[in-house]
Order: structure tokens, then sequence, then C-alpha cells
């Protein structure tokens, strides 16, 4: 049996290829044991190559981040096709698109295509890439030109974006009146064709259109499923648009492929909407009226006003079933939003017994903080998991998220401090660029940005699907951009920086997990370290204030995370010593809850599926502060008027794992007493210390902050760390991990 290599593992295209070919294996490029599978490969398979940017991010694609997109498009094909063994490779298809045609009128197998559109310039060089190499190496290979996808895990395609706009009553832009003609067909059919192409026997063209073969317009659409006209936002011509776009299937005959393209759309589109429009209304009418007696397991929201229903929305996404939301207005009682029932306080004092309630969250920003009081301690009594969104004074509701929530009872467990959060003069009409915005410490520190009196703040990140899941951030508000791009590459930030006319550079991308990163000590040096050398010299370069991220973990390190973000401190302050002109201040702490890969999430996942929750030792101990906490204490080192120095955030006592534990499953308890876990000592990984410090050495100083912290760090060897940096960077890509450990080991102890 021949094995199939899926590439791209976050493809909708790959995903149900995943279900239909047998030994299929779905492969990221960017995780080293996915590629060592496929390298060692020693039994005949085939290449699926589905890698590559979605069409819906084609206009963000610009001269600033141009060099990301080659490099993860060309540059990681190229990556593949040199490392492939060849005499074991049966066939490669390479998943293109129909946007390499020009006009779109003549499609077929052309090989002189031009289009002026880039995202198709790098399709169609990725083709001849594929294509020449194949030939070269006397392999297989067909070009699948795929037209309108649909179907699925979809979240890109206009089919999609046309249905939910309908089911959520959003507004639809339709350009060019929707009379463009496309070609739509279902991922399903896809996948059949693609199974049949692998097991063909006869020879097939190099290019392969691949669509229905007919062509339907967005007007007919949005016609056919009665769109209201009131949702309905009409734009001009866009120059170079496609007037029709139809593939040429001819070849299908070839593959005895049984046509079932008729009417797929309708049936997709009447299941979609017309369909579940339709149940809904009864279902909505018989469900609405005996929803508080019938579904009894969920969330609870405490308050229905525009912060309340902003937590539904977001909840909704996380697909949480909602029970009700409570609220002691009276002229709200026994109404309802969006068909979930609005009740008293009293009333659910009544029947609370009556559900399994996984959480409370407490929306009322505006309450008089006595009141709030007596709520909170009133639902604590009853020992449920209450989560609080902060004060008014805080928070913006048009950027509300749910990492704006406190996790009330946990963080009374591990003695957080209720912290008050005000404004950061600092930051007043400031341009701001946040790297790793799209991580978790990262995207918070935008959004709290934005509710302070910023200009601009540009949320970067080299991840895209990272970046398209936040972005309702910047559909929210305008003061944010998200932007796709590496700290790796020093020429994209300067320009970035100097055309932007960045202030300050707050520096968050890295990556952190302790276990990956023993065993990809070169891809930690590149991105923690010499991507923060990058990233700061680019900064002072452009006159820009610089920050950064660190963790406790760079204190006395012990791992390869350890020692390349103790490497990166210290070249921060080499650069500092250089340019002591611009604030470059460095800020420790260490675990928030809530981020993702962290511990908390671990557990609670752990404990939420009744798996067995693994903890390394019983008396590994860490520190922990609540993501928005830390985010803000982060920004307010900025108003301390204190420069080039390190600062630690005050994070109380560090607590054992265990015990955290232990809290946790008492809090799953409350809802399930039944619930018996079963804990799971796996014993220290490799570079994971017992206990982590914050400072070490040093006596520590006190800022006018009492939860702010600073050092004086002893001076460094500006000589040894140019000397040893210089010989890192240059042999980042030909010197032995051996001799790369060396040096980033001299970097991180040059104190």
């Amino acid at each position: 049996m021949i094995n199939n290599y899926i590439i791209g593992k976050r493809s909708n295209l790959s995903k149900n290829l995943k279900k239909i070919l047998p030994n299929s294996i779905l492969i990221s490029l960017k995780e080293e044991k996915d590629v060592e599978k496929l390298f060692n490969e020693k039994k005949k398979h085939n290449i699926i190559f589905n890698n590559f940017y979605p069409v819906s991010k084609l206009n963000e694609i610009s001269i600033d981040n141009i060099d990301t997109f080659i490099n993860e498009t060309i540059t990681s094909s190229a990556f593949l096709l040199k490392r492939l063994n060849y005499k074991l490779v049966n066939k490669i298809l390479y998943t293109s698109s129909s946007s390499v045609y020009d006009s779109m009128e003549n499609t077929g197998y052309s090989k002189d295509l031009f289009n002026r559109k880039l995202y198709a310039s790098l399709k169609l060089s990725n083709e001849k890439l594929f294509l020449n190499t194949a030939n070269a190496k006397k392999v297989q290979c067909h070009i699948i030109r795929l037209f309108n996808l649909y179907g699925g895990d979809d979240n890109f395609s206009i089919i999609q974006k046309i249905v939910n706009c309908h089911l959520f009553k959003k507004n639809f832009t339709l350009f060019n009146n929707g009379d463009g003609i496309r070609d739509f067909i279902q991922v399903t059919e896809v996948c059949k064709i693609y199974k049949l192409i692998l097991n063909a026997k006869i020879n097939l063209p190099e290019h392969l259109d691949l669509g229905s073969g007919s062509g339907i317009s967005v007007k007919s659409i949005i016609e056919y499923i009665k769109f209201p006209k009131k949702n309905l936002i009409y734009k001009k011509k866009i120059f170079n648009e496609t007037s029709s776009s139809i593939a040429d299937v001819s070849w299908l005959d070839k593959i005895n492929y049984k046509n079932k393209f008729n009417s797929a759309l309708e049936v997709f589109l009447q299941k979609k909407i017309k369909k579940r429009l339709t149940e809904r209304i009864f279902r909505f009418q018989k469900e609405t009226k005996n929803r508080i007696e019938t579904n009894n397991e969920g969330v609870v929201i405490y308050g229905a006003g525009n912060a309340g229903k902003q937590i539904y929305k977001e909840l909704v996404k996380n697909k949480e079933n909602i029970l009700f939301f409570i609220d002691d207005d009276t002229n709200l009682n026994n109404s309802s939003f969006n068909n979930i029932k609005i009740i008293s306080y009293n009333y659910f004092k009544k029947i609370k017994k009556n559900y399994i309630i996984n959480k409370i969250i407490f929306s009322i920003p505006s309450i008089k903080e006595q009141k709030e009081k007596i709520i909170l301690n009133n639902l604590k009594k009853d020992n449920f998991d209450v989560r609080v969104i902060p004060s008014k004074k805080f928070l913006t509701s048009s950027i509300l998220s749910l990492n704006d929530l406190r996790f009330l009872n946990l963080e009374q467990s591990i003695n957080l401090e209720n912290l008050k959060f005000d404004e950061i003069n600092y930051f007043n009409n400031k341009k701001v660029l946040v790297t790793g915005g799209a991580g978790s410490i990262g995207s918070e520190i935008c959004r709290q940005l934005v509710r302070q009196k910023c200009r601009k703040v540009f949320c970067l990140d080299n991840n895209e699907y990272g970046i398209y899941k936040i972005r309702d951030l910047s559909n929210k508000n305008k003061k944010i951009d998200m932007i796709l791009g590496d700290v790796t590459n020093y020429d994209f930030l300067v320009n970035f920086l100097k055309i932007h006319k960045v202030n300050t550079v707050i520096h968050c991308a890295a990556y952190k997990h302790v276990n990956i990163l023993e065993k990809n000590l070169r891809q930690a040096i590149q991105n923690n370290t010499i991507g923060t050398f990058n990233l700061c010299k680019a900064s002072l370069d452009n006159n820009a204030d610089f920050l950064l991220i660190s963790t406790d973990k760079a204190v006395e390190p012990t791992s390869i995370l350890g020692y390349s973000k103790r490497a990166a401190e210290n070249v921060t302050r080499y650069l500092s010593a250089k340019n002591q002109k611009k604030i470059v201040n460095i800020v420790r702490f260490g675990n928030v809850i809530g981020s993702s890969g962290s511990a908390i999430p671990n557990f609670l996942n752990q404990i939420n599926n009744n798996l067995p929750i693994t903890i390394t030792h019983k008396k590994a101990s860490r520190y922990f502060m609540s993501i928005n906490q830390a985010c803000y204490l982060v920004l307010k080192t900025f108003d301390l008027k204190i420069r080039n120095k390190v600062f630690f955030l005050e994070m109380g006592k560090p607590i054992f794992i265990y015990n955290l534990v232990l809290k946790l499953i008492n809090l799953k308890k409350r809802v399930l007493p039944d619930y018996k876990p079963s804990i799971k000592i796996t014993g220290l990984k490799k570079g994971e210390k017992l206990d982590e410090i914050l400072y070490s050495g040093n006596k520590k100083n006190k800022t006018k902050n009492k939860m702010i912290y600073y050092l004086n760090e002893k001076k460094i060897n500006l000589v040894k760390i140019e000397q040893n940096l210089n010989k890192l960077m240059s042999g980042i890509n030909k010197l032995t991990d051996k001799s790369l450990k060396k040096f980033l080991k001299k970097i991180s102890s040059l104190n």
C-alpha cells in the first residue's frame, strides 16, 4: 500500500483528503517530527502539496511583507523538493489556483501565463518549480488548478462568507454588482477526484483544471437564498477583475469520474440556509419556551447589557452552551436575547440546583464596587466557578473578549492581587509595534494598547492562521493593523519601522515551549536570540523605544528556551549600552493563566475530557499571574521613567503544581461531585527545573508601583558579546548543534 503525504496541516482540503485517502499522513513543514517522518520514508509514497496562503489573503500581500510570503511559498517548496527521495516518490500533486490565469476567460493549459496579481505570480512560480524538478527527477507530477472551493472546514470561501452573513444578519460586500461568473466545486468531490488521479494508470496532462465545468454569478447566489437587500453593500468594478471563470474539465472522462456536480451548490445552500432557517423558527419556538427546564448544563452570564451580549458572542464562537442571562433590571426579566432567557437573581436562586453550571461570567463593568462584592460573595458561597470582566474604567466594550475575564476562584486560590488598571501616559499618540501579536500575550497587549491613547497599533506575527483567528481585533478597531512578518527578517523590520514611523516596539514573539525547543536548537536561536537582536537594532536605528518580554526561565538557565531568552536579554543590553538615548527595557515574569500551551489550560482540558492529569513532579512549583495583569504591568513600566533596566513583576509566592491541580479538581467536583480524577507523575523533562526564580544574586529595587521591581545587573563584556554574537549569526546555518550551543551559552553567561 502506497503512503499519501499531505503537506499543509491546516488546509481545509488536507483535512478532507485525510478522510478519504488510505494511509494518509498530514505534514507540517514547520514541525520537525513531521519533516523527519517524511524524509525518512522507506516506502513508495505520493506527495500532495497544499501548503500555501489562501486566496483571501491576496490583498494583504504588499512590499512590506512580500519576503514572508515568498519564504512560506517558494522557499518552503524548494526545501521540500530538495530533500525528497525521488526513487520512492510515486506521484506529486501540486494544488494551484485558477488565479494563475490572466483574464480567466481563457483557461486551459497555456504555458505562457501572465497575471498582475502577486499571489498568482507566486502560485505560477511554484507550479514551474514543481514541474521542472519532477521532470528532472522523472517523477509524474500534476498541477491541479482549483477553482472556487467550498464546504468542509471552510472559513475563507465566498460561499461560506455569504452563508455566514445571511445566518448572522451581517453585511456582505458585492463587487461589480455580483455579475462575475464563478465555477464552484465542493471539497468532497475534489477529494474523490484527487484519489482517482493518484490511482490513474493512464497519462494525464501536467496541468489539470478542477471545477464543475459550469459557472454561476455571485448575484444569482444572493438572489437564490433571498439575501436581505438592506445587508448588501455594493462596490465599484475592481481593476483586472475577472468577468468569467470556468474550468475546462474535459479530462475528467479519462479517469472515469461520474459527474456529481449538478445542483451540488443548490443542495449545499439549501442545507446551510433554507432548510436551516425554516427549522430554526420552529426549533427556537419550541426550545425557548422550555430552555431552562430542558437544557441543564452550560454557562450562565450575569449581566444582559452590552458587555454581557459581547461575551455571549465570544462564547458562541467557542461553541459553549449558554443556559441563560441573569440581570436585576426588572424591565429585562422574562425577556430574551437571541432566544436566551433573561431571569432575575431571585429566580436563579430557586432553580440553580436543577443545573450543572460550568461557570458564571459576571459582566456588569459599570456596577458599583460595593454591590459587585455582595453579588460575587453570594456566588462564591455556592462554590461556582466565577469569571469577572474588568471595570468600565479599564474596559472599552467595543473590543471585549474572553481574555479579559478574571478567574475569580482560581486567582484567589493562588493569591493573585486584584489590580486596578489606569491610563498609561507614555502611550499618548504613539505608534506601537507588537511582535508575536497573534499569541496570548501579544494579542492581549494589543487589546490593552487600544484602550490607551495610542495613535496606531501594529500587530505583527509570522503565523497567518493566528492572525486570521484574532482578526476581530482589527475589524472592531481601526487603530489596529494586522501585519504578516518575521522578526528574523532584518530588512523587512527596518523598512517597516521607517515607513510607518513607529515610536515604540514591544517584542513578545518567541518560541517558548521547553520540550519542543530542546529538539530544535537552531530554530530557538534564530527566532529567540537573533530575532531579538534584529528587532532591537532595527528599533534603535529608527529612533524607536524597545521593550523585550522575557521569562523566569532566563534566570540561571538549564534549557534551550532559558539559554536563548537569556542570550536575548544580553544582546538587548549590548545594544542598549551602545545607544543610551532611547528606552531599552526588559521585563521578566513567570506563568500566566490562560496563555496558549501553558499548564492550566492543559490541565483543564484533561479534567474536562476525563483524561489522566499529567504533572512532571509533585514538588515542582511555578509563579502565576493572569494575562491581563501581566500585560498591564508590562506596559506600565514605560510610565516609571526608569530606562535601560531589567524589570520583573511581583507574582506572589510560587505555587506547587500538584496543589494547583488539586484546586482545579475541586472546582470540577463542585460541578460534578462524582468526578474521579487520575493524576499521573511523568518525571521532569529535559531542561525543566523543579522551581523557577525571577532574579538571582542582584538585590531587587522598588519602583513607585508595588508590583514592579528592577535590577542593577552587572555590566556585560561588550567585546565578548559582539564576538560571540557574530560567530553565532554567521554560523547559524553552518555550525553543528554542539558549536551553536557553545556560542549560545557564552552569550547567555556574559554578565
